[in-house]
């Protein structure tokens, strides 16, 4: 793919996403937080490839995994989120998944706690992965399509 191709993925090819996702995710630990206007930048380092996650959506943090496509969000203020998200500061990345039915992403740590992250809503965008300095960049859009921009 060269610079600027943009594809747009059904539900059904989201395993693709989710290599991709896992390759980059996968042995990655949580070492930072950013915010822009309300919303949570998560950092995270995998060797030397620093790589983001903009939570533009709810989300949530367990502490142990669990199949949570039925979850209902609860709504945090941005410090309530900041210090959900010190709950899995430096912790290691060893599984990412997507839900089957909408792209709610789980990252799925080392002590087998999870991030979970709404994919799904009618006008906004749910999350956005990239790696820093580079074009790259998934997207849960609206409506809960996938996109890969690179």
């Amino acid at each position: 793919m060269g610079i600027g191709y943009t594809w747009t993925m059904t539900l059904t090819e989201k395993s693709k996403v989710e290599r991709i996702l896992a390759d980059r995710l996968v042995n990655a630990s949580f070492f930072g937080l950013s915010f822009y206007a309300k919303q949570l930048i998560l950092l995270f380092k995998n060797g030397q490839r620093d790589y983001y996650l903009r939570c533009e959506s709810l989300w949530e943090y367990f502490t142990t995994a669990h199949n949570a496509g039925a979850y209902q969000f609860q709504r945090y203020s941005t410090a309530e989120l900041a210090a959900k998200a010190a709950l899995f500061a430096l912790k290691r990345v060893v599984s990412v998944r997507l839900d089957e039915d909408l792209p709610n992403l789980s990252l799925i740590f080392g002590d087998d706690s999870q991030l979970y992250i709404s994919g799904h809503d009618e006008h906004y965008e749910c999350w956005q992965f990239g790696e820093y300095q580079k074009n790259e960049l998934i997207a849960c859009q609206a409506k809960g399509e996938l996109s890969f921009t690179n």
